[in-house]
């Protein structure tokens, strides 16, 4: 079946060779989109006639909304369209044209019955054997004149028919989406399946990330485990050290104390001893008021232990050379 001059679409007829040329020099072009001489030549074609119609303008209007131009053909394109509308002559295309004219035809064909008739008739009146003859000549030009407006009937309904069956088609046609479209969607499923792909793969790859994270977390667990066990047990250990040298800390106050009462028994007027034991006395009271940790503290308390003990010595040595020469000066004077 031959192609229609038009192409309906969604319902409104277009001119096919408009759009098929359209098409063409679409894809004729790398980019896709019709340039400046394109729309010169398309203009030019909508002109084959001589004369614009208003479907050539309607599909001239369709082109320039639903086909990618580039923009000095765009811009040329929308200067050019006011001019060709002021061009536009109705559409003069009559699909039943060929109808009216066999009917004049017909009109001719079966004109010369009359004539023959009035010559019947006036060679009735001369001779009297030609009437019996006149239906014989006249039947065949009536079936033939019969036959002919049956066929020509028959031959509208049939066109009719054909007709109303090429615009069912060609609405279905026109339902179809184009190539183009076609096309444009499975750019666009694939442009989306090749997103959804590079999202998969980040996915996939945040997850093997995450799970090499957990493995090495699991790993340094075990070991973070330990460690606080241990530290706990050292805080534990230090606790008990603590309270123990707390505890020495209390008995080396008690001795000191009792040695400061029995240097302040045996000897007052020694400035030195006072000096010294004023001096130890203040190192004493700045080493417990100066610990602020268990650690300074265990420190300090064993740096004061250590400090503490050669000085008790050397009380305990003074102490008792001043009670020998307590006694010595004693015994002196008595047996003096």
């Amino acid at each position: 079946m031959a192609k229609s001059y038009y192409k309906t679409i969604h319902g409104v007829r277009y001119d096919r060779a408009l759009l098929e040329a359209s098409e063409e020099r679409i894809y004729g072009q790398r980019d896709g989109r019709i340039s400046q001489k394109d729309a010169e030549e398309i203009v030019e074609l909508s002109k084959d006639g001589g004369r614009i119609t208003e479907t050539e303008l309607r599909t001239l209007k369709y082109i320039s909304e639903n086909y990618h131009f580039t923009q000095k053909a765009a811009a040329w394109f929308a200067g050019k369209l006011p001019d060709i509308e002021q061009d536009v002559d109705p559409d003069q295309f009559d699909q039943a044209q060929p109808l009216t004219q066999q009917l004049p035809e017909l009109d001719q064909a079966s004109s010369p019955l009359p004539e023959k008739d009035q010559s019947t008739v006036t060679t009735a009146q001369s001779e009297e054997f030609t009437p019996v003859e006149e239906p014989i000549v006249r039947i065949p030009h009536l079936i033939w004149g019969v036959l002919l407006f049956v066929a020509i009937l028959v031959g509208v309904v049939l066109y009719q028919g054909a007709i109303k069956e090429i615009e069912t088609l060609e609405l279905k046609l026109s339902a179809v989406p184009s190539i183009q479209e076609l096309e444009q969607q499975v750019s666009d499923l694939q442009s989306e399946r090749s997103a959804l792909q590079t999202i998969v793969s980040e996915l996939n790859q945040k997850v093997a990330e995450t799970n090499s994270d957990q493995a090495q977390f699991k790993k340094i667990l075990p070991a973070e485990q330990e460690r606080l066990a241990s530290a706990s047990s050292e805080i534990t250990n230090l606790r008990s050290e603590v309270q123990a040298l707390r505890g020495e800390r209390s008995a080396l106050q008690t001795i000191v104390s009792e040695l400061n009462q029995k240097v302040a028994e045996t000897n007052s007027d020694q400035a030195q001893f006072k000096k010294a034991l004023h001096a130890e006395q203040e190192r004493l009271a700045s080493a417990s008021s100066g610990i602020t940790n268990l650690r300074s503290e265990v420190q300090a308390l064993r740096g004061e232990r250590s400090a503490l003990q050669p000085i008790v010595n050397e009380l305990n040595k003074k102490a008792t050379h001043s009670h020998y020469d307590k006694i010595t000066d004693t015994w002196t004077k008595y047996y003096k």
